[in-house]
């Protein structure tokens, strides 16, 4: 019970501002309990304390408690920062996966559709995939396709 009632007043010490000004209640209710209060209740006897508090002593410790714990939200910030950024990158990695795989999954599904396969040569003529040519390349497609899609 003392220890409650000195931890209470020293709460209302550091506070900071003139406790003395608005009142300090304390009173027991009905089941012998101790409270501590700014207002005196309205339906029980208070007695109002005399505490007399003086200037509030700047505390280098907590000073440098503050420090640590804004060099540490910094950290925290940057590190938050950065895993924002990864993940965006990493969001738009995939993406472009996507695309590609979209672009060759529509190459893929038209070399299976075509009636013949070509390469184009620079005189404007077209070389047409044999048979043996033509399967090579859909299966080098399908693995691709299996490989770096997850097809």
């Amino acid at each position: 019970m003392q220890r409650v009632t000195l931890s209470l007043l020293t709460l209302f010490l550091l506070v900071g501002h003139n406790v003395t000004q608005a009142g300090i209640y304390k009173w027991v209710d009905a089941n012998g309990k101790v409270h501590y209060s700014d207002k005196a209740p309205a339906r029980q006897k208070a007695q109002e304390l005399d505490v007399d508090v003086g200037p509030v002593e700047a505390n280098p410790e907590l000073e440098q408690y503050r420090q640590r714990n804004r060099a540490l939200l910094k950290v925290w910030d940057e590190e938050r920062s950065q895993r924002q950024s990864q993940q965006t990158e990493k969001r738009q990695q995939l993406a472009q996966k996507r695309q590609r795989c979209a672009k060759l999954q529509r190459e893929y599904d038209a070399s299976r559709r075509a009636g013949y396969l070509y390469v184009p040569r620079k005189d404007g003529e077209r070389d047409i995939y044999s048979d043996d040519q033509r399967a090579e390349y859909e299966q080098q497609l399908a693995s691709y396709l299996r490989r770096r899609c997850k097809r």
